[in-house]
């Protein structure tokens, strides 16, 4: 009887055993496919359509309550909010009024990284809590830290993107964030 038992549980263990190995190669096989359309699907992905419309666009204040966001990261600048006012001012009487928020941090390194995110999360509610409908952001810092306010504020409002051009020293419109 005692022999029975375990020839059974031989058997039974070997088929487990079987329909596990095709079980894996299955799902091996199925996520082969799966890579191979992912691959072929970033192949072929189009480009954006009327970009330059876009960028055109966003030129202007199109929304009621815009916002902008003064983002200074750099140690040896405690603020770039002159240089986002002076922007500003140069253009025109809609864009004067424009409040600026601003987010200061007098550098910015893996010591404070998690201080950095939890202070985009607060400006972030801040602008939800009083109607912000697009944000213009103004960013001096490492890029890697800018990749960071993407990512937090992708999928969210309009987020247009301006650059400190280095011959002209003012600001000028680079694009809205899109993907």
């Amino acid at each position: 009887m005692a022999n029975k038992i375990l020839v059974f549980i031989g058997n039974s263990s070997n088929i487990i055993g079987i329909i596990g190995a095709v079980f894996s190669f299955l799902v091996w096989i199925k996520l082969r496919v799966q890579n191979k359309r992912l691959i072929e699907l970033s192949k072929s992905l189009p480009a954006f359509e009327d970009f330059s419309k876009r960028v055109n666009y966003w030129r202007e204040i199109h929304t009621l309550n815009p916002y902008a966001f003064a983002v200074s990261l750099i140690q040896q600048s405690s603020s770039i909010k002159g240089d986002v006012e002076r922007f500003l001012q140069s253009k025109g009487h809609k864009w004067e009024k424009m409040p600026i928020v601003e987010l200061n941090m007098h550098g910015i390194g893996t010591n404070n990284l998690e201080e950095y995110l939890k202070q985009l999360r607060i400006k972030r509610n801040e602008f939800e809590a009083k109607g912000a409908t697009e944000v213009h952001l103004f960013f001096a810092g490492p890029v890697q830290a800018a990749t960071l306010v993407g990512a937090m504020f992708d999928n969210w409002r309009p987020v247009l993107l301006y650059h400190k051009n280095r011959d002209t020293g003012n600001y000028e419109f680079w694009c809205p964030l899109i993907k």
